[in-house]
């Protein structure tokens, strides 16, 4: 958690429910992916059904201020299992202050419990504060993603 000298205060992280759908669309929006409230409610049902799968939010300052969606999968090659970040945004306004920090460190501690040897997760090439930060957490480039959009 960050300091709690921190403008913010205490923070809270949940597991993401119904009620935070229009948060999550506006989040989701300001990472680059325009959503729907009722878009949003439709994953958080799919979520709410897989043992794969977990969004996250995090509460401060009296609002939701962060979320971040993760996914488990056996990383066969390896015979491990890894945590994937599919989603990681902070609120514009609130991004330095620690949440982001408390976030990824719970996502880890989580990805342990599951058993989890590795963390992935991509950036856009253009998000280079967040690669900054991400690289300062610990996590390394590697590799290219290639993807193709089946119709």
């Amino acid at each position: 958690m960050p300091d709690e000298t921190a403008p913010l205060g205490a923070i809270s992280i949940r597991a993401a429910d119904q009620s935070d759908a229009s948060d999550i669309a506006q989040l989701l929006g300001q990472l680059g992916y325009p959503s729907s409230s009722e878009q949003v409610a439709g994953r958080l049902v799919q979520v709410s059904a897989s043992p794969a799968d977990q969004v996250l939010v995090v509460e401060a300052g009296g609002q939701l201020t962060a979320m971040a969606s993760i996914h488990f999968m056996l990383y066969f090659h390896r015979g491990e299992t890894l945590c994937k970040i599919t989603s990681f945004v902070v609120k514009e306004g609130y991004r330095g202050q620690g949440i982001g920090s408390a976030l990824l460190a719970l996502i880890e501690q989580i990805a342990r419990l599951q058993g989890c040897r590795r963390m992935e997760l991509t950036s856009a090439e253009i998000r280079t504060a967040a690669h900054a930060f991400y690289e300062g957490k610990g996590y390394h480039k590697a590799g290219f993603k290639f993807y193709k959009p089946l119709e």
